[in-house]
């Protein structure tokens, strides 16, 4: 399988959601030397579940229906959580950012997305953290997501890949994800069905998850290598 490394130098939801305090706690805090924190919304979730490396500690922090640009009351957004958790327990031997699918959901500004991407970036870079960076993975060409979306998917991902937006190693999904008769959408091998024929908008299957994880591990073995 192909995997596509680019290093680079620089919803809102019901009131009715539970505080995420009540179900996101690290492992330990501080952190343990080995402590992999993976943030996003609830596909980086279903992502670290199937994430493997032996010696390290997952922590998974990504929750639901969370953005790079929203929040609210009960549900910070993306980077709040990474800094907060991060001013509570001390750095994570690295980090893995994946979101951005609710930010397109919710038609936030390419610009707006961008900015906040920007912010948690010098952020961890202040801070020395290792960082993995994932693209937005591709959806089913079904299900909701228009071409807009579509468009603003692969320009923020061309954007997040560009050297000198963020700080870090940079992941592109889709070369691994895509349909190869239909180059922008999710593969149907991939597809998370519901209903008759349907297919989930926005989430992977099991298969889809392990490839993405099996990315996710290649890049972070590949940023905590010895120099």
């Amino acid at each position: 399988m192909a995997l596509a490394f680019v290093s680079a130098c620089a919803p809102d939801t019901p009131s009715s959601v539970p505080d995420y305090h009540d179900y996101v706690k690290p492992p330990s805090c501080p952190y343990l030397p080995s402590t992999i924190q993976f943030n996003g919304d609830s596909v980086s979730r279903g992502t670290a579940d199937q994430f493997s490396l032996a010696g390290y500690t997952k922590f998974i922090a990504g929750e639901g229906g969370s953005s790079y640009s929203l929040s609210t009351s009960n549900l910070p957004t993306i980077g709040q959580r990474v800094i907060e958790w991060v001013e509570q327990c001390g750095s994570p031997t690295a980090v893995v950012m994946y979101g951005s699918a609710n930010d397109f959901s919710n038609h936030v500004l390419l610009a707006d997305i961008e900015a906040s991407v920007s912010i948690i970036s010098q952020y961890l870079a202040a801070k020395n953290i290792p960082v993995v960076w994932m693209t937005m993975h591709p959806v089913p060409n079904k299900g909701g997501w228009s071409q807009q979306m579509l468009s603003d998917r692969l320009a923020f991902n061309a954007w997040l890949m560009q050297p000198g937006s963020v700080v870090g190693t940079v992941v592109d999904s889709t070369p691994a994800l895509q349909d190869p008769n239909d180059p922008g959408w999710l593969n149907p091998a991939y597809w998370e069905p519901i209903g008759i024929g349907g297919a989930d908008p926005l989430h992977p299957n099991t298969a889809g998850y392990k490839v993405l994880a099996h990315l996710e591990e290649s890049a972070v073995t590949q940023v905590l290598a010895p120099a």
